[in-house]
């Protein structure tokens, strides 16, 4: 079969339907070009290479040549990755989640030859597909005045829609006792036996439980902290992470976590880095540290382009099978244990009807604690974490003879930054210097590479970048800062800052365009403030503002950051789960927050010392010698000496670090009080 336009595209995923019978186009001018000369609706597919739904409509109906006749004879059909144009994806998205009231992907989106949408969904399985093939073609054809009304009246919708978000009425800054309310109105929703949120599926959403921890630490409310301790070791303990090869699925599909959609994204588990760092830190449960070295072994392992940046994700299909790659029969385990690993790996793994999941396959996890299962076996913790080591090792090796899943090496630069703070949260939080190693090396070619001839950044090498790239990279740089206090990145965070202002700036609203204007959507240009899975870039965004504004003494980032959060104040108070991010910026505003110096000849190792404690109350800059910081101004010196500022006015410098800690936890008692 001759290959379609797709054979010559970038992105893995489009390639992989080049020799469909469908007539694919990527996105772009020429599709909409051809779609007003032939008087044609646009048939818009958005999808990603490990999604296993997509997998299966490409099966059923884009290889079905029946089909791709319909779809060919009546439509100009158009391919998106959504991991290359988060752009495309938003817009309709939103125009499908307003016409169902829900999304996902596959999406399948119909619009007129402008790229306004007037049909769409998600996953359909064949029969009803050619059947809305036939209907939409007699519509667009007998009802044209009907379908315009209808996609006139979606696209103003979708254009209210993104005003709606954000609020342009100046904001009040937000009180901590509607803050206590609204959490306390999410946690009603809590799943307090198998922790995250009742109900499925279960999304990691590693950005809710940072919040919830910091929160609960700041108010000291053991309830809250409780629950975000529970719901960390359920979803460790649980099938959706990979208790060999290390890493996390993207979702599970029952309230247990056990069953997960295989498929394994590098944003997910860069964050979940990130979160199970700051966990062990606020209390050092050694499973918590295991997560974050087993997990960034597979990154480098299995997500690393040769030690220098890493791939988007990993499919949940191997042989056209989901989870057959990461599942077990009793019969396969047998053949590689010897019979007294094979009683360890039955009681450490659950094989049993609570590991069982279907044909005969069980989905290793955990369902006990080390003590208990030592003290049955009457060994020492040692004992058991060795033997268990040795296990894991064997069945990892053999799992490494099957077919793998299939790889999407795609480079995206938001996901990158995310990997990169999670490998300098590594090193801040674990002194981990090979992880800072890597991120460094991640950051410095992402900073070389990934930039267009205006030095402005990409979003994968052949897409101009989007606010989530410069969020994301913003925050990557921060976060390589407070590892290792080298102000370089510092002053890479603060050039991106003034680009991201420059390009993305609304000026009339105070918020962010998400895309630039020379992404050229159908409609207007998007905005995404609500967060996700990933925080939204607006969040992300006012949280670097308020970080560099006080770093850089720049007044009007700082306040821009404040009044961002105010005018979304309303939607944080209303649902604070869909606002974290900005839940998490409200506590440096809304609840005492502390800014420390450490200057003098023994800063880097009083910088260690403050950086390894849980205090994400305070935002730390320090120095051996001079620095270029504003804030550190007359600050610096042989002489060591620490600072302490708070509500915008510093107090006179300590010379012992116990005098910081014991100011510190005044101003803390008084907090709570």
């Amino acid at each position: 079969m001759k290959a379609n336009e797709l054979i010559n595209e970038s992105s893995q995923y489009l390639r992989q339907h080049a020799y469909n019978p469908v007539q694919w186009l990527p996105w772009g001018d020429k599709a909409l070009a051809l779609a007003q000369k032939e008087d044609k609706p646009l048939l818009i597919s958005i999808g990603y290479a490990a999604c296993h739904w997509c997998h299966v409509m490409e099966k059923e109906s884009f290889e079905d040549n029946d089909t791709a006749q319909l779809m060919n004879r009546n439509f100009i059909c158009v391919k998106v990755d959504r991991e290359e144009r988060p752009d495309v994806d938003q817009l309709y998205m939103t125009a499908v989640q307003l016409m169902t009231g829900r999304g996902g992907w596959p999406l399948n989106c119909f619009a007129m030859p402008d790229g306004r949408p007037f049909y769409g969904g998600t996953y359909f399985p064949n029969e009803t597909w050619q059947n809305i093939l036939f209907q939409l073609n007699h519509l667009y054809r007998n009802e044209r005045e009907r379908v315009e009304e209808y996609a006139t009246s979606l696209s103003n919708g979708i254009q209210k829609h993104e005003l709606l978000k954000v609020n342009t009425v100046p904001g009040e800054t937000l009180e901590q006792a509607p803050m206590n309310d609204a959490v306390n109105r999410w946690m009603q929703t809590a799943d307090l036996q198998y922790g995250g949120m009742q109900g499925a599926p279960k999304f990691l959403m590693p950005n809710n439980y940072l919040f919830l921890l910091r929160y609960a630490w700041i108010i000291k409310d053991k309830h809250i902290l409780d629950f975000t301790h529970l719901t960390l070791q359920k979803i460790a303990f649980g099938g959706i992470y990979d208790h060999l090869g290390g890493g996390f699925a993207r979702y599970s599909t029952d309230t247990f976590w056990k069953v997960p959609h295989f498929e394994k994204m590098l944003y997910d588990n860069a964050q979940m880095i990130s979160l199970y760092a700051e966990a062990w830190q606020q209390q050092a449960k050694p499973l918590y540290k295991e997560i974050c070295e087993e997990t960034a072994q597979f990154i480098a392992r299995e997500l690393c382009h040769e030690n220098t940046w890493f791939y988007s994700s990993i499919d949940a299909d191997s042989e056209g099978v989901e989870g057959l790659f990461y599942t077990w029969n009793k019969e396969e385990l047998a053949e590689v244990l010897e019979p007294e690993e094979y009683q360890l790996c039955n009681r450490y793994f659950s094989l049993n009807e609570y590991g069982y999941w279907e044909n005969e396959r069980y989905i290793l996890l955990r369902r006990t604690d080390e003590k208990q299962i030592a003290a049955e076996m009457n060994i020492s913790l040692e004992q058991l974490h060795t033997q268990v080591q040795k296990l894991k090792a064997k069945l990892l090796k053999q799992r490494s003879t099957r077919t793998r899943p299939g790889l999407d090496n795609k480079l995206v630069v938001s996901w990158n930054a995310l990997a990169i703070r999670a490998f300098a949260d590594m090193h801040r939080i674990f002194d981990d210097e090979h992880r800072f190693e890597l991120a460094t090396k991640t950051a410095h070619y992402i900073l070389t590479n990934l930039r267009n001839r205006h030095g402005h950044l990409m979003h994968t090498p052949t897409i101009e970048g989007f606010l989530e790239d410069y969020a994301m990279m913003i925050d990557a740089c921060i976060a390589l800062y407070q590892a290792s206090f080298d102000e370089t990145w510092l002053l890479e965070a603060q050039s991106l800052c003034k680009i991201a202002v420059e390009v993305f700036l609304d000026n009339e609203s105070g918020f962010f365009w998400f895309n630039r204007k020379e992404h050229n959507l159908p409609l207007s240009r998007l905005m995404e403030v609500s967060d996700n899975v990933i925080a939204a870039s607006n969040s992300m965004m006012a949280l670097n503002l308020y970080k560099l504004g006080i770093l850089f003494e720049n007044n009007q980032w700082f306040q821009l950051a404040k009044k961002m959060l105010a005018k979304i104040s309303p939607q944080l108070l209303q649902m604070p789960q869909s606002y974290s991010n900005w839940g998490i910026l409200a506590l440096s505003t809304s609840f005492p927050s502390f800014e420390l110096v450490v200057s003098g000849q023994e800063a880097q190792t009083n910088l260690k010392h403050f950086r390894r404690q849980y205090s994400p109350d305070v935002l730390l800059a320090g120095s051996t010698t001079d620095s270029q910081l504003p804030f550190m101004q007359g600050k610096t010196g042989k002489d060591n000496r620490f600072f302490v500022c708070t509500g915008q006015q510093c107090l006179s410098p300590f010379d012992k670090v116990q005098a910081v800690e014991q100011i510190l936890n005044e101003y803390r008692a008084g907090r709570s009080a």
